[in-house]
């Protein structure tokens, strides 16, 4: 019927649309990454994979592909990372882009407790499901400048996340959250400068929160 037609037709625009869009997200991530060409043929089947098993967008995934090999992954790690970001960003409701910056970050600051983006995830699961913290919360406080003021003190990513989850059980979140943690930390340094009258490291990471 004309009907069935026009919802075919619809459909056909539509899968049209989502390839021109995947295949756009592709040749920007081999402008920004100089992957090869048979790096890129290898990865175009692959991240399909990735989307259909996580039920994200195809080109959402080769965003966090992209993220990941800019961070200086292999193309094999990466798609196991971008997948099991993938996972979590899903069952968390959370965005992918900003939990991979979190994640990226934390590996980036050398934040003890975690040596991989996979343990990152674990720890931040187990968080989530024992407290009121929300996979945004984490995301906002860990992709920002929170997290090199923890690198700067030593403090282990358990520990990180614990507070937190402490501060979302009190309802304590974004500007808040923040405020409170900087002066938390903040007093951990007594004095904020050297005997030379300069701050020291520390006391910057926390001014910068």
């Amino acid at each position: 019927s004309t009907v069935v037609l026009a919802g075919v037709g619809v459909i056909g625009v539509a899968a049209v649309a989502l390839s021109y869009k995947y295949n756009e997200a592709l040749d920007s991530m081999q402008r920004q990454t100089n992957l090869t060409s048979n790096q890129m043929t290898f990865l175009r089947g692959k991240i399909l994979d990735v989307s259909t098993a996580t039920a994200t967008s195809a080109s959402v995934i080769v965003g966090g592909e992209q993220q990941l090999i800019k961070a200086g992954e292999g193309i094999h790690q990466s798609l196991i990372d971008v997948g099991q970001a993938a996972k979590y960003s899903q069952a968390m409701n959370a965005d992918l882009n900003a939990t991979l910056i979190a994640a990226i970050g934390i590996q980036r600051q050398h934040i003890q407790g975690t040596h991989s983006i996979s343990q990152t995830l674990d720890i931040f699961t187990t968080a989530i499901q024992h407290s009121q913290l929300q996979a945004t919360d984490l995301n906002t406080a860990l992709g920002g400048r929170a997290l090199s003021a923890f690198a700067a003190y030593g403090v282990d990513i358990k520990s990180a996340v614990t507070i937190l989850a402490g501060f979302a059980d009190q309802n304590l979140r974004g500007a808040r959250s923040t405020m409170v943690l900087k002066t938390g930390i903040a007093a951990l340094e007594k004095p904020a400068e050297t005997s030379a009258g300069k701050m020291t490291t520390q006391a910057k990471a926390v001014a910068a929160v």
